[in-house]
């Protein structure tokens, strides 16, 4: 058997589907791991050091499906195992995935919208309220994993490490594109009430938040181990993306605000259901002031009961 990881990651699509198909195949137990990728823009390939990687000569701002789909297979035609092969990124439609399944033994999608596919296996970890038409779902026996159970969460949870400030848990993806890091930590620093701690990638960024000169504050860099540092923090800020769910998980508040369009649908499901604070954007120093002491004295937020073994079920059935 061999499995197949088919992902983009860049300045704008950020690190997470490389970061969840890494989650898998660290738990995995099939040998022989190849990714799929391509050289785009501030992409984050070196985090892929311990598997093989197939780079695809695409072009971000130009993709071209077609062209795509032909070089995969010629790929995938070289390689005589048994291939599983796992989709997680946008690029690819219902033409594309019919090509590569004649050429797979499973096509598996990892996907945040729910659009028409043609898969064997489709995981989606977001939260939806209403009933899920079975006719997106075109292969009859396709196996489905359906909302935050299936999320990528892959530690218990810790002990709380009490603290007397209010620690506050700040992340923006892979790249913080809108600086919202700089300006949360701009319009709040004077309070000494608080202690931030930032998981931060971008290096020009950093340099431009250590001249704030904050002293109650931490930097981490993105590889650092999440749930240590969730340990201390009982408030977060942070943007859509899969680290949602890891915070509810460990049961604290946070303040979301999206920075891809892909996230917003289900911010606003656990919006409604009163499970997170949502910030559509920042306008103004008073406006995201007002906003966040409001919503750390709010007691209304319910808690999301998330299992924790999802992401142990979704690698048995790639498996299997």
């Amino acid at each position: 058997k061999v499995l197949i990881f088919k992902v983009t990651s860049s300045k704008q699509i950020g690190s997470g589907h490389i970061y969840r198909c890494l989650k898998i195949a660290k738990r995995i137990k099939i040998k022989k791991i190849y990714f799929f990728t391509n050289n785009f823009k501030g992409n984050f390939n070196f985090l892929i050091k311990s598997y093989k990687i197939f780079i695809l000569k695409n072009n971000e701002n130009k993709f071209n499906n077609s062209i795509d789909a032909n070089e995969t297979i010629t790929y995938l035609k070289s390689i005589k195992e048994k291939k599983i092969f796992i989709l997680d990124n946008y690029f690819h439609n219902l033409n594309y995935q019919k090509k590569i399944s004649k050429y797979v033994d499973k096509l598996i999608i990892i996907d945040d919208y729910l659009k028409k596919n043609f898969c064997d296996m489709y995981i989606n970890e977001n939260f939806y309220s209403k009933k899920i038409s079975t006719n997106l779902f075109l292969k009859k026996n396709c196996k489905k994993f359906i909302g935050p159970n299936y999320s990528f969460i892959v530690s218990k949870r810790l002990k709380k490490i009490r603290k007397k400030k209010i620690n506050l848990f700040l992340f923006f993806g892979g790249y913080d594109l809108n600086n919202l890091s700089f300006k949360i930590l701009k319009y709040l620093k004077e309070d000494r009430k608080l202690y931030f701690r930032l998981v931060l990638n971008d290096l020009k960024l950093k340099k431009k938040i250590k001249r704030l000169n904050i002293k109650n504050l931490k930097i981490y860099k993105q590889d650092v181990n999440f749930y240590n540092i969730l340990r201390y923090c009982n408030f977060a800020i942070i943007s859509g993306g899969s680290t949602v769910w890891d915070i509810l998980y460990n049961d604290i508040p946070l303040i979301t605000i999206p920075t891809a369009k892909n996230q917003i649908r289900n911010l606003k499901e656990l919006s409604k259901k009163n499970k997170i604070f949502l910030l559509y954007k920042i306008k103004n120093k008073k406006n995201f002031n007002n906003f966040f002491y409001k919503s750390l004295v709010n007691k209304k937020i319910s808690k999301l009961d998330i299992s924790c073994i999802g992401i142990k079920k979704i690698v048995k059935a790639i498996e299997s």
